[in-house]
């Protein structure tokens, strides 16, 4: 294994309704479980940050990021200064994959899992595009997660490995052994694990990530599931920790942004699909280019995320079809 930085290009486009991205519940204010391409959405939450002052806080929060099950949702498109600033507002919620398919399923079993998930105590990336050198990827590494917005490289994750853990899943019961375990949270294994491997019990032994073309979709032609930890601002490896570009939310003030710019010279600034190694190999060097877009982001009025509260329960008989 060898650390190394990895530009790592995710779909980028807002989550909207409209015909593919239907609104469900008798009031038509929550988000459908994401079907087709992954996006990227604008989450209000409880939330820990560090200011431009190096400060830790908790209070609300606003940031860009990846929540593929149910949302509530609110259009903010008023208060959008730019294409670029989001038009919708999104908080999580957390159903169980099977009661929700038991009620608004759909014939192929096929929905979106959540990755990377940013929510709980602890970072985690488990398969979108890992194959090959993702999955050799050593403790301090530093993945980007962002993409190209209207001829902009832009970042919505940084994600500081900790570890990889030591489990390997090929099945929903590998992953229900982890829950038992304690090695991961009820709202990560149902929002990521679970869409997985739904289809492996109602399609042939099929699993697959949607518009991941290079998650595992079948136990015997593609690896098995790896899960790797990001450090965490109490937990920092080399004095770096995960984190996602934020603001305050504050509701009597425009609280939205756009996702901020990056530039460094190690990144390709027009990256749209594959993945770009940047093989720096000397801890310092490591330390620089992570502290740069932290420079960076701060210098763009916007704080470092470094934890977001687990979406809270929603139970399925509060939502209904009509």
């Amino acid at each position: 294994m060898t650390r190394k930085i990895v530009q790592f290009p995710h779909p980028q486009s807002e989550y909207k309704p409209n015909k593919h991205n239907k609104l469900i519940g008798k009031d038509k204010k929550h988000t459908a479980w994401k079907l087709n391409n992954h996006c990227r959405r604008f989450i209000k939450t409880v939330g820990s940050y560090v200011d431009g002052k190096d400060n830790l806080k908790t209070s609300d929060i606003c940031f860009w990021g990846e929540f593929e099950g149910v949302n509530v949702i609110t259009d903010i498109s008023s208060s959008a200064e730019t294409e670029k600033h989001p038009h919708f507002l999104h908080t999580p919620c957390y159903v169980k994959l099977k009661d929700y398919d038991n009620v608004f399923g759909n014939e192929n079993k096929s929905y979106q899992n959540t990755d990377p998930y940013v929510f709980g105590n602890s970072f985690m990336y488990s398969n979108c595009k890992m194959t090959g050198q993702m999955r050799e990827l050593a403790k301090g590494s530093i993945i980007i997660f962002g993409g190209l917005i209207k001829g902009e490289w832009c970042v919505d994750t940084v994600f500081v490995v900790e570890e990889r853990l030591e489990k390997r899943i090929n099945s929903l019961d590998d992953a229900k052994k982890m829950l038992d375990d304690k090695v991961i949270s009820q709202e990560f294994y149902e929002t990521t694990l679970a869409p997985i491997f739904f289809q492996t019990e109602n399609d042939n032994n099929t699993r697959k990530c949607g518009s991941c073309s290079s998650s595992p979709k079948s136990n015997t032609s593609r690896p098995e599931i790896i899960i790797y930890k990001g450090a965490t601002y109490d937990n920092q490896i080399n004095d770096m920790y995960s984190f996602f570009p934020c603001k305050p939310y504050n509701n009597s003030e425009k609280f939205s942004f756009a996702r901020p710019q990056i530039k460094l010279d190690i990144m390709t600034p027009n990256l749209k699909q594959n993945l770009k190694y940047c093989n720096e190999s000397d801890i310092s060097e490591e330390y620089s280019i992570w502290n740069e877009i932290k420079e960076q982001i701060i210098g763009k009025g916007l704080y470092l995320g470094v934890s977001a509260e687990e979406p809270k329960k929603l139970e399925i008989k509060n939502l209904t079809k009509t």
